[in-house]
């Protein structure tokens, strides 16, 4: 994956994790529960200080009950609302 990609996801992941349900990893701990991963890690994943996997994607999205496509959707967003804040901000 790209640096964007990976910007992508640590932004749809911490947005994933605020509104996280019950049964939905809500915490670093549960998260990294969820990847098979320790919380430290996840943590440098979310922060851009680690990369993403293709594994972690498809785990991610498992954990989230989101269809991988959807998952990507959302990264798809993301990136849109940055660059429309970017061009105003200029």
């Amino acid at each position: 994956m790209s640096e964007g990609l990976h910007r992508d996801l640590s932004e749809v992941v911490r947005r994933l994790m605020d509104r996280a349900t019950d049964d939905q990893p809500g915490t670093g701990v549960a998260l990294a529960r969820a990847l098979d991963s320790h919380p430290p890690v996840v943590s440098n994943k979310i922060r851009g200080r680690r990369r993403w996997s293709l594994e972690d994607f498809f785990a991610l999205a498992q954990a989230y009950d989101l269809a991988p496509g959807a998952l990507a959707q959302m990264m798809t967003e993301v990136r849109t609302h940055r660059e429309r804040l970017d061009t105003i901000t200029r």
